[in-house]
Order: C-alpha cells, then sequence, then structure tokens
C-alpha cells in the first residue's frame, strides 16, 4: 500500500472515531460537570471561600430542596443533590481552618465520581423527656446503632423511610451511610441523621432526577433536580 492510501484510510479511521465520540456524547447529554478538571476544583474551593454570602448561598439552594417538619415524629427534613463540584465546595465548607486548595485537590482525587444525594431526616420522639406523656399520643423510639447496620446493608431504607433515586428507572446505590447531625442546642427532643447514598457519576444522564422517600407513615416526598443547572 503506498504512502499516500494509508495517510487516506488513517484520516478516515481518526474522523470516524471523532464522528462516534460526538454521537456519545450527544446522546448522553450535557449536565453537572464531570469528569472535573483541576480547574474545576480549585474554582469550587474559592466559591466556598468567597466571602460573597449571596452569590453562595444562590448557589447551594440549587441543590437542595426543603421540607416542612412536624413538631413531632419522623420527617424529611430536606433532600440534597451533591455533584462532584458541590462535593467540592461542602468539604471547604465543612473544613474552615487548615485546609486549602492543595486538600482540596487531593480530597477530591479520593472521590473523583462521587455523587451524594443526602436525606436529612429529623426523629423527635414525643415525650420520651417528659415524666408525664401526653395520653393519646404515640411515643416515637429513638433510632438504634441496628437501624443503621440494617440501612447500610440493604442501601433503599432506613428507620422505615424507603428511598428511591430515578431517572426513567431507578438507579440503585453503591453504598449507604449514615450521618448522625448536631441539632441546636435549644433543641433536646429532637435526632438529626443524614442519609448518604452514594452513586458513581457515570450512573446519571442528562435530564431531570428525582428523589422520592416514603415515610413510615406512608407519606411521599418528593424532588426533583435538573442536572443541566447543576454544576
Amino acid at each position: 500500500m503506498n504512502p499516500a492510501r494509508r495517510t487516506r484510510i488513517r484520516i478516515l479511521a481518526l474522523f470516524a472515531l471523532l464522528v462516534l465520540c460526538l454521537l456519545q456524547t450527544q446522546a448522553r447529554g450535557i449536565f453537572f460537570l464531570h469528569p472535573l478538571q483541576s480547574e474545576h476544583v480549585r474554582d469550587a474551593y474559592f466559591l466556598a471561600r468567597s466571602t460573597d454570602s449571596t452569590k453562595l448561598d444562590a448557589f447551594l439552594n440549587r441543590y437542595i430542596r426543603n421540607f416542612p417538619v412536624p413538631l413531632t415524629g419522623a420527617a424529611v427534613q430536606s433532600i440534597e443533590f451533591r455533584t462532584p463540584y458541590d462535593l467540592v465546595v461542602q468539604r471547604t465548607l465543612e473544613k474552615q481552618f487548615n485546609y486549602s486548595a492543595q486538600d482540596a485537590q487531593q480530597d477530591f482525587a479520593a472521590h473523583r465520581d462521587l455523587v451524594v444525594v443526602r436525606i436529612d431526616i429529623s426523629v423527635a420522639p414525643v415525650a420520651t423527656q417528659v415524666t408525664s406523656p401526653i395520653k393519646g399520643v404515640e411515643v416515637s423510639p429513638w433510632p438504634t446503632a441496628e437501624d443503621d447496620r440494617a440501612a447500610e446493608r440493604c442501601l433503599d431504607s432506613w428507620f422505615g423511610f424507603h428511598f428511591k433515586v430515578a431517572q426513567e428507572k431507578a438507579i440503585a446505590p453503591k453504598k449507604l451511610t449514615t450521618v448522625g447531625v448536631t441539632p441546636s442546642e435549644t433543641d433536646q427532643l429532637t435526632d438529626e441523621r443524614a442519609i448518604d447514598l452514594q452513586f458513581d457519576a457515570s450512573q446519571f444522564l442528562s435530564g431531570t432526577a428525582t428523589v422520592e422517600v416514603t415515610c413510615p407513615d406512608a407519606k411521599i416526598v418528593r424532588a426533583e433536580f435538573d442536572l443541566g443547572k447543576l454544576k
């Protein structure tokens, strides 16, 4: 085969590969930043360190849905969809001191493709710390360590709550962890627990992701996130 013909074949093969990549990208759609580059991690870090609270609050509000919480019983307080970019912001906010942009890069490298759906649940056991329980009011128990262990084994429920994340079809989490959230000092009768459903970023497509929580009383709480509007 002459050199000119071999060159033409290589060019055509490269062109075909580029077309295939383009078609796959279009099929997958454009949504939150993935994979993140080092400049994205740095941008997220400095967003969290920003003194412009209005800008930061506007960013965070796109990733969370809040719900009214009753005075008693167990209920969903909020649902968050944490993209890899948002996770960099969240880690930086949690580590206020002695946390550098280089630290953010290292932490991101250890959790590069992680997406977390966080479900914050508030449990207010009625009259558990009252000498004379209110007549006719059922006392809610505290969540136990076994509730946490059972959730981490089954990955889709905790303490009577059942979770479903979907885009047309249900998306199974890779891991579930429970995180204790310290309530305010004035609230001695409430236990807050964050349920983190962990996914790979590649499990999601463009469009809307729906998070649905069925509560112990059969009430359904639903949150939708347009992934095209998230970083």
